[in-house]
C-alpha cells in the first residue's frame, strides 16, 4: 500500500514520518511493475491506482455493511479521518459512500494514542446472566450490580490512588429467541441510575432507534450485566492548534507535485501544504495535498477545505 501511494504521488518521498524515513521511490516502482502492472498488461501508475482502490473499496465495503445493519444514513454523516494511512483514503471513500464532509483531526496518525493519553483510567466488569427481565427480582439485579461495581473500584483504586470514582452502568439485552444483544447505558448523564421498572421501556426505545421499531408481544432478556468503572482526573491540556497566521494558508504552501486523481485517471498537479504552517480560519480547494509528520490528507479536484482554531481540517466534497 505504501509503495502504490508513492507511487501514484500522494507520499513525499523525504517528508515521509517528518523526514524521520526515507522512502525509495524507484523500488516502489519496480516492484510494482514486476508484481502487478506488467502480469496484468497494465501502466505501472493504473497498477498502483488498482492496489490503493482496492483498499478504498473494502473500507468501504465495511462502512456500507455497518450503516445497513444500523439503518443510517451516510450521507447525513460526517467521515473522521484519522490514522497514519486514513487521511490518504477518506476522502475517496466517502465519495463512494456519498459522504459530503470529511473531519481530520491534527495528530490524526497518533489520534488513537492521544486518547489513550487524555482518557481516564476505567475498567469494565462483567456478568453473564442470562434470564427474562419480568424473572429478575429489583433486590438481585441491584446486588449483582453492586458487586460489580466492588470488583471494578478495588481494580482502579489500586490504580489511582486517591481519585474519585465514576460508575456508569449498562446492560445487554434481547428479546427472546434473538441471537445477538444490544448494549445500553442505565446510567444517565448526571451519574442516576435509571428505575429498574423503567428498564423494559429503555430498552424498547434502544431497540427502536437502531432498528425502526419494537416488539410488543415477543419477552425482553437479560444477556449482561456491565460496569465501568472511572477515575476523575484532569485531561492534560494538548496544545496542538495551527502555528500559522490566522486565516492564512500561503505560509503552508511549500509547491507542487503531480499525484494521480481519480476522476482524471491520471497524475495531475496538486499543491501540497504543511499542516503546522497553516493558520486557523483558512480555506483552500483541491486538487492538493496536506503533509503531517504522522498522517497525510489528500484532496482530489472539487473538494473544499477549512481550518478551525483547534488545528482541524474540515473537507466538504463537490
Amino acid at each position: 500500500m505504501t509503495d502504490a501511494d508513492l507511487v501514484l504521488g500522494y507520499l513525499n518521498p523525504a517528508f515521509f514520518l517528518g523526514g524521520e524515513m526515507g522512502l525509495r521511490l524507484q523500488e516502489a516502482e519496480e516492484g510494482i511493475r514486476r508484481a502487478v502492472a506488467e502480469p496484468l498488461s497494465l501502466t505501472v501508475e493504473q497498477a498502483a491506482w488498482g492496489i490503493h482502490e482496492v483498499v478504498n473499496e473494502n473500507m468501504a465495503g465495511a462502512a456500507r455493511y455497518h450503516i445497513a445493519e444500523q439503518g443510517g444514513d451516510a450521507s447525513a454523516a460526517t467521515m473522521i479521518a484519522f490514522g497514519g494511512a486514513g487521511p490518504l483514503h477518506a476522502v475517496e471513500v466517502a465519495r463512494k459512500l456519498g459522504i459530503g464532509k470529511v473531519l481530520v483531526p491534527v495528530g490524526a496518525g497518533v489520534f488513537s494514542a492521544l486518547g489513550f493519553v487524555v482518557a481516564p483510567i476505567s475498567y469494565e466488569v462483567s456478568r453473564t446472566h442470562v434470564a427474562p427481565l419480568d424473572g429478575i427480582a429489583e433486590e438481585e439485579f441491584e446486588g449483582m450490580y453492586r458487586e460489580l461495581e466492588a470488583e471494578g473500584r478495588a481494580i482502579i483504586s489500586a490504580a489511582q490512588q486517591g481519585a474519585g470514582l465514576v460508575c456508569t452502568r449498562a446492560l445487554d439485552m434481547c428479546y427472546r429467541g434473538q441471537g445477538s444483544n444490544i448494549r445500553f447505558d442505565i446510567t444517565d448523564g448526571q451519574g442516576s441510575d435509571i428505575p429498574f421498572h423503567s428498564i423494559d421501556q429503555r430498552f424498547a426505545d434502544e431497540y427502536r432507534a437502531r432498528y425502526g421499531y419494537a416488539y410488543d408481544d415477543l419477552e425482553p432478556q437479560v444477556r449482561t450485566l456491565r460496569v465501568i468503572v472511572s477515575a476523575k482526573t484532569d485531561q492534560p491540556n494538548l496544545d496542538l492548534k495551527f502555528s500559522g497566521k490566522r486565516g492564512d494558508v500561503t505560509g503552508a504552501h511549500t509547491g507542487t507535485r503531480p499525484a494521480y486523481a481519480a476522476i482524471q485517471g491520471s497524475l495531475i498537479e496538486h499543491d501540497v501544504y504543511r499542516l503546522d504552517r497553516m493558520g486557523d480560519d483558512a480555506e483552500f480547494s483541491g486538487p492538493a495535498i496536506v503533509e503531517a509528520a504522522d498522517s497525510t490528507l489528500v484532496l482530489g479536484p472539487g473538494t473544499t477545505v477549512v481550518t478551525d482554531a483547534r488545528g482541524w481540517l474540515l473537507v466538504t466534497i463537490g
